[in-house]
């Protein structure tokens, strides 16, 4: 790891940590207001403004729903008054608040949607509307994702004085692209080009960048390959967490049981219930709230005016329980990311311990490769020993019998002792 950044991670003030994240944080409740607009204008698409929408937009499931119910309330209005609304009273009992529009069989709630028996349930796909929102929480982490490494790259670049700024864009260039209205996780390319020190791939706001390539070395200095190597490896870390905090399981939750809305059709069936409680809120509001004391005809015509009006409003309901669904997951996901606790400060203060972290890792490699070289150094030395013992043991074989050194060392001192006898004996003559 470059000395400066080591310095820079270790050294780096208190105040300056603090604001960096707040920097981060700020963008990101920038991006978060933006979303929230996004999700809120998606929501009024798909629910509409008129019956004609369906005429006009195809994929508009709740015009086409309600434009089937238009079509069916003079139907189903007839039959109820042929064969349940025999008096007066019928009615009036119905539309009194505490019966919610039933009384004896007069139910007005499926003549307002076109509802069928025995459940007398809305069914709306909201499959096109999940899919929106995934898009747009797709371009919400790749936005969200190149800021972190835009300004975490920018800390490297001036930490080893690159004045070119080729690591921030250099590890900008590696991430998710992919056009805007894609997925949440698809049009995601990574591609590494060059000799493992440039990196390339379809990255980009919009994915309108085109990859990055280059030669290694050629191109960065040594210490700022080394640091692009850091970034680029800290980038997939980031990108793995904020797709999981972003996933379905993730992102959505009810407040009262999180396992609820743990996958896609979990989701659709929350959305599902919300539009039946529409339903109840948007005719409470309508037709509950007709003038009751007038005579029965009169009565019945405002009735039966009124579920238009309730179709018009249940627009509305619907609307704002789904914005209302979403809002409080933006806001669960905006308490999660800023904040002293949040990941966006976890994200730039871990970058920091990642490159200690990795420093000191190295010093151990190196550490532990200079204890491996003493080691060989001495095992090759008891070996040598080895080998002189036995060549020691091979030299010790070859001597001869030591029964026979002793006779032959025996005689040799008889000889001694004789001649040295005979020599006394002469003398004395």
């Amino acid at each position: 790891v470059p000395e400066r950044l080591l310095r820079l991670a270790q050294n780096m003030p208190q105040h300056t940590r603090k604001e960096q994240a707040e920097n981060l944080d700020n963008f990101c409740n920038s991006l978060l207001t933006t979303l929230k607009k996004e999700l809120d204008d998606m929501v009024d698409l798909f629910v509409g403004k008129s019956e004609s929408d369906a005429a006009d937009n195809g994929s508009n499931e709740v015009s086409k729903v309600l434009s089937e119910a238009e079509r069916l309330q003079s139907k189903h209005w007839k039959a109820l008054k042929e064969t349940q609304m025999k008096k007066p009273d019928d009615l009036l009992r119905a539309l009194h608040p505490s019966s919610k529009g039933k009384a004896k069989g007069v139910e007005l709630l499926p003549v307002a949607f076109g509802l069928s028996p025995p459940f007398n349930l809305i069914t709306i796909n909201f499959e096109p509307l999940f899919d929106a929102v995934e898009c747009c929480i797709g371009r919400f982490r790749r936005d969200l994702l190149e800021n972190i490494v835009e300004a975490i790259g920018q800390m490297a670049d001036d930490a080893v004085g690159s004045d070119s700024n080729i690591i921030r864009r250099s590890a900008g260039g590696s991430g998710s692209g992919g056009s805007g209205g894609g997925a949440r996780n698809s049009g995601d390319s990574r591609g590494r080009a060059g000799n493992g020190a440039g990196v390339g791939g379809s990255g980009g706001h919009n994915g309108g960048d085109s990859g990055r390539t280059s030669n290694g070395p050629a191109l960065l200095q040594p210490d700022s390959n080394k640091v692009l190597s850091l970034m680029c490896s800290f980038k997939d870390n980031v990108e793995s967490s904020l797709t999981r905090r972003l996933s379905v399981g993730k992102f959505y939750y009810t407040g009262k049981n999180e396992a609820n809305l743990k996958h896609k059709t979990q989701v659709l069936v929350e959305m599902q219930k919300l539009a039946a409680e529409a339903c109840v809120a948007a005719f409470r509001k309508t037709t509950l709230k007709v003038e009751r004391h007038v005579p029965f005809n009169a009565l019945s015509t405002l009735v039966e005016k009124s579920f238009a009006a309730c179709r018009k409003e249940y627009r509305k309901e619907l609307a704002h329980s789904v914005k209302k669904l979403l809002a409080k997951q933006v806001k669960r996901l905006c308490d999660d990311l800023t904040g002293t606790g949040g990941l966006l400060s976890k994200f730039f203060l871990g970058f920091l311990e990642y490159v200690v972290a990795t420093d000191t890792l190295e010093n151990s490699s190196k550490t532990d490769s200079k204890v491996l070289l003493k080691g060989r150094k001495l095992l090759l030395k008891v070996e040598n020993l080895a080998n002189k013992l036995h060549l020691l043991h091979l030299q010790a074989r070859e001597v001869e019998d030591p029964a026979k050194v002793g006779k032959a060392m025996s005689q040799r001192l008889s000889l001694f002792k004789e001649e040295k006898a005979t020599s006394h004996g002469k003398r004395k003559r």
